[in-house]
């Protein structure tokens, strides 16, 4: 095995489905039994194989996921990885396109065990793309950085009713529910890594809001907030992986929108 890059900054060269280091059915079975393990998904073994992202299409790689947005924005601004671009730190740490939990200390932490070496090297490591990324970002110099070709999309949002047939508490509810999925809507990306992300991100903000305005109850306080037990919105089948929930909450939090999971007893 050797390091070798792709777009988004895994280790394609140390990846348990790169083309190099599945030529067995052991070998195959080993990265899909470690992935299951750590990361909770299992390949099925006829498709574990990757060219890696850096393969032209031109090529037509077989890739694990051909419909990946971070490569596709990285094709398109013609860089060799994300690192290599000017809108990096956007990307990658303003917005959170990749999840910062995929590290031995957390996954370790979950899975209440020590990690052996040999499975950390192999299983967590060449994932880490955040780690992957700076340290590209920072053997650069400036002329290798390249311009990133941004777009901006304004959504169109209608005025907002103020002829309801409603009370003036009713009214001001809505109104404010109404900026509220205003601010949501107005959120947009200048690259395509960053517009993919935040139309995924946009559509569970919006199922996120309506589960814990249907469901939650209001905590009165300082703060007032709403809180939802965790039985309740696990069954409105949402994304169930802690780590995501707990990252959405934070950036809702950060538009206003205070939210909390409570754990059951």
């Amino acid at each position: 095995m050797k390091d070798f890059f792709g777009k988004c900054g895994f280790n394609c060269g140390r990846c348990a489905a790169y083309k190099e280091n599945v030529k067995t059915e052991e070998a195959r079975q080993r990265g899909s039994d470690g992935w299951k393990k750590y990361f909770g998904f299992q390949i099925r073994l006829d498709r574990m194989y990757c060219d890696g992202c850096q393969t032209p299409d031109k090529e037509n790689p077989v890739l694990l996921d051909r419909s990946c947005a971070i490569r596709k924005c990285a094709v398109i601004n013609g860089v060799e990885t994300c690192a290599h671009c000017s809108e990096y730190q956007a990307c990658m740490h303003d917005l959170k396109i990749f999840n910062p939990d995929v590290n031995r200390e957390k996954i370790e932490e979950r899975m209440e065990t020590p990690m052996p070496e040999e499975d950390y090297i192999a299983f967590i490591k060449p994932y880490q793309h955040l780690m992957h990324l700076d340290e590209i970002r920072a053997s650069l110099d400036p002329e290798d950085i390249a311009e990133a070709k941004v777009s901006t999309v304004k959504p169109r949002i209608a005025d907002f009713p103020d002829d309801l047939p409603f009370s003036r508490e009713e009214r001001s509810a809505f109104k404010a529910l109404y900026l509220l999925i205003t601010a949501v809507e107005s959120i947009s990306g200048s690259t395509q890594a960053q517009r993919e992300a935040l139309k995924k991100r946009k559509e569970y903000f919006l199922k996120l809001l309506w589960t814990f305005g249907l469901f939650g109850e209001l905590k009165e306080g300082k703060d007032s907030h709403l809180i939802i037990d965790c039985e309740i919105y696990f069954a409105q089948k949402l994304i169930g992986q802690w780590n995501k929930v707990a990252l959405y909450l934070n950036i809702l939090q950060g538009y206003g929108v205070h939210c909390e999971l409570c754990t059951v007893n």
